[in-house]
């Protein structure tokens, strides 16, 4: 009968060990335990050395990044310290602040990760500046100054060290400040590859001027300056045709000092309506940089929306139009004055493809302690003990809140079986210890 003993412990044992294992395996993270390859800026298991920043302030929080490839942003993700409450939205935005996509986390008033997916990924392009945020309602925030003091790269994604992290006081907005570059642990889930789109333009198809046939009657050369957060070339120019509009045109591209760099002749036109000129070879434009396209009407009565450029751009994917973007010159030529009028004139752009960079992680190792943006008290923050050069990618289980729960009672389970086989054990065979 003792010899049953053993093998009873054993039995028991092994399957405590298979029911802690089982239960850490119930709640991982939905977005880094996917099939497919998610990459983000930080460690699964990097944590921060201010969780919980004394601001109860509400803020939306974010980081600025861009990825080396193509890709989607399946979700986002941010760590939640003590205090950080109530119900937090995260959104993706451009560099200029337009909103992509939006979603909301689960209800948690635990602490660490805290993850959620888009409805739908959101197509990014490589090299283009994004802005990934989350709102904390009633602050808390993690924040760790003089964090992004250098780049940190980790797999395709970059934070850059300039103007990162970023914030904003008050209800959820587009977060544009930037103080000691805190970073305040909001981190994208990107998906390398996908559907991309080849091109990109200022306007849609569907989009008509207000005034199709201005009642002007001269030659003109009529367009806008633009430029591109990306490298890559246009390969067409298009503008807006009213009926009136007759004649032959042509459309050009120059630097913004007015150099010419191509010139075409429309073909082919239409009695109305968009027309289009391709490029032959197609018109390398470098990011970042002001361009003007252009197209000249002996006729006029070109298409015009006034005060289209008033006061603000446009901004169309990596294209940006600024304010008083209009361009016009009166008969042919290099059209170097300025408007608030939008002219209805377009370029037909692809990005170049940047390839796929080996990872190269950078931590950045900040020594001087600073506060975080507009305290109501100062804090001092040592190097990050993070570091951010883990490849995240459903490779490792993420010990948050919940998970940290249960490895924890897995441990106490196992304990308490050991302390009852052991009393049990020791009454039946009156074990006895001696000095």
């Amino acid at each position: 009968m003792p010899k049953s003993r053993p093998v009873l412990l054993r039995v028991v044992g092994l399957t405590a060990a298979v029911l802690c294992v089982a239960a850490t395996t119930l709640t991982p993270s939905p977005a880094l335990a996917a099939n497919e390859p998610v990459s983000t800026l930080f460690a699964t298991n990097a944590v921060p050395t201010v969780p919980a920043f004394n601001d109860a302030s509400a803020a939306e929080v974010g980081v600025r990044f861009k990825s080396a490839v193509n890709g989607t942003v399946t979700g986002l993700r941010f760590y939640q310290g003590p205090g950080n409450t109530g119900t937090h939205s995260g959104s993706l935005w451009t560099s200029s602040g337009t909103q992509l996509a939006t979603l909301t986390f689960g209800d948690s008033s635990g602490t660490g990760w805290r993850m959620a997916n888009f409805t739908t990924p959101v197509p990014v392009i490589a090299g283009m500046t994004y802005v990934a945020s989350y709102l904390a309602p009633n602050g808390h925030y993690a924040a760790d100054p003089n964090f992004f003091t250098a780049p940190l790269t980790n797999g395709p994604l970059t934070a850059p060290a300039t103007n990162n992290g970023v914030f904003r006081y008050g209800g959820s907005g587009f977060p544009t400040s930037s103080y000691s570059a805190t970073n305040y642990w909001v981190d994208p889930l990107f998906v390398a590859g996908g559907a991309q789109s080849s091109t990109f333009s200022l306007f849609a198809d569907g989009d008509t001027p207000t005034t199709a046939n201005w009642d002007d009657s001269t030659s003109n050369e009529l367009g806008l300056k633009f430029s591109s957060d990306v490298s890559g070339v246009v390969t067409a120019l298009r503008f807006y045709k009213g009926s009136n509009n007759t004649g032959t045109h042509t459309g050009s591209m120059w630097t913004s000092e007015g150099r010419l760099l191509a010139t075409a002749t429309f073909s082919g036109e239409t009695g109305a309506g968009w027309q289009t000129v391709t490029f032959t070879p197609p018109v390398a434009i470098t990011a970042d940089t002001t361009y003007v396209a252009s197209y000249h009407t002996s006729t006029g009565f070109y298409s015009v929306n006034l005060n289209g450029f008033a006061g603000t751009g446009l901004d169309s994917g990596p294209l940006h139009v600024p304010a008083a973007g209009g361009a016009y010159h009166v008969g042919a030529g290099f059209p170097g004055s300025r408007s608030n009028h939008n002219y209805w004139v377009d370029i037909v752009f692809k990005p170049n493809q940047v390839p796929s960079p080996e990872t190269s992680p950078s931590t950045p190792s900040p020594t001087t302690p600073a506060v975080v943006p507009a305290p109501p008290a100062t804090t001092s923050a040592p190097s990050p003990t993070a570091a951010a050069n883990g490849v995240a990618g459903g490779d490792a289980l993420p010990i948050t809140g919940t998970n940290v729960g249960i490895i924890a009672g897995c441990g106490l389970l196992l304990a308490g079986i050991g302390t009852v086989l052991f009393v049990a054990y020791r009454r039946r065979n009156s074990v006895r210890f001696t000095a």
